[in-house]
């Protein structure tokens, strides 16, 4: 009980290396102390260590069960890189700030838990100090479900969720002002998310082929949508307030917008004859038609769900043979180019609701009387 410091690359590349049991006395492990200790199944660090060195216990893919120090206030890059069997972890409440990439590649890691004594902080010219979570922390955590965030984080640091493909919902803090790029790219579970009063910029790519999300809610205070933000979104309904600066982005990308309030439920697929639907119990958005109708009706409603918008590229396989459409669904809008291309369209009936028809949504149809 007298060693203090576990120096760098200590136990690096010991393949075969199981069980390991530190010192109370220990105060520091060095950058790579158990690089690629790919045996490791178990690692409980002494109380004492206050800062995990960059790749401390990276690629230790066998590790299942971590205990970290009670006094941690630090964790550096990539100190739990590619742990790819650990699936919780409990984050001590001394912890001040989390590295890049600290659990990228944790791809059985499901749950983890961030306490309130991480912030991001600014200086007095409100330049970020410490931005307290930093880039791409669960880059690639593809089992990751439930996250929960400390209160006073400023920023959803650059690619801090891309890859997190079990991800559903998250529950963002009031202190956030931006979404950096690539934030939640790739999170095709992602449902919704509902940005709060201070964000105020959306980064490039920040919602990129978040395939099946349905609702973002984005406040006045949105000024600033990056390049490419909700590429690949073709669910995507857009929420905010009339004459937005989310409302002009919207209609110049062809995303559908809407005034009214943002559905608080998460969508579910369901086969509903010829239609598949997603719907929240209440609402539904149609995602495909299989019927071969020629003569078609879009429904107010499918097995008993008020439907309130329709995927992009719904017909887009029956262009060549639908003549007439007939849409009793109460939507507001339509997607861009909706009918483009309908070469046999002859007839098309709105309801009284539709606000905005989108670009070329009648583009090339020839036959329409």
């Amino acid at each position: 009980d007298t060693i203090k410091d576990l120096g760098k690359q200590s136990f690096y590349w010991c393949r075969r290396l199981k069980t390991v049991k530190l010192p109370a006395s220990l105060e520091k492990l060095g950058e790579n102390a158990f690089f690629y200790c790919d045996s490791l199944e178990k690692l409980e660090i002494p109380d004492r260590v206050e800062k995990l060195e960059s790749g401390a216990v990276s690629d230790c893919k066998s590790l299942k069960s971590l205990k970290l120090p009670a006094n941690l206030k630090m964790i550096a890059p990539s100190a739990f890189y590619d742990c790819s069997s650990l699936k919780n972890v409990a984050i001590p409440k001394s912890v001040e700030s989390v590295g890049y990439s600290a659990f990228s590649y944790c791809t059985a890691l499901e749950s983890i838990e961030f306490p309130d004594s991480i912030k991001t902080t600014y200086n007095e010219y409100g330049n970020i100090e410490s931005y307290g979570l930093y880039d791409a922390i669960f880059y690639g955590c593809s089992s990751l479900k439930n996250v929960k965030l400390p209160k006073d984080l400023g920023i959803i640091t650059e690619s801090m969720f891309e890859g997190c493909t079990s991800l559903k919902t998250i529950e963002l803090p009031s202190g956030i002002t931006k979404i950096e790029e690539k934030a939640f790219k790739d999170c095709s579970s992602l449902s919704k998310i509902k940005l709060l009063n201070k964000v105020t910029e959306i980064g490039s790519n920040a919602f990129k082929d978040c395939t099946q999300m349905v609702s973002v809610y984005a406040p006045n205070s949105v000024q600033k949508i990056g390049e490419n933000a909700f590429t690949g979104c073709s669910l995507l309904t857009i929420y905010g307030t009339e004459n937005s600066y989310a409302q002009t982005y919207a209609r110049e990308n062809g995303i559908l917008f809407s005034t009214g309030e943002m559905p608080d439920s998460e969508f579910t697929e369901e086969a509903a004859g010829e239609w598949t639907i997603l719907t929240d119990g209440s609402n539904a958005i149609i995602t495909a038609y299989t019927g071969a109708d020629i003569a078609l009706t879009i429904p107010k409603i499918i097995n008993g769900r008020k439907v309130i918008a329709c995927k992009k590229d719904l017909l887009k396989d029956k262009r060549d043979m639908i003549t007439s459409v007939t849409i009793e669904a109460e939507l507001t809008s339509l997607p861009d180019g909706f009918f483009s291309n309908f070469s046999q369209l002859e007839t098309v009936s709105l309801p009284d609701t539709i606000k905005d028809l989108g670009k070329q949504s009648f583009y090339w149809c020839r036959r329409l009387k």
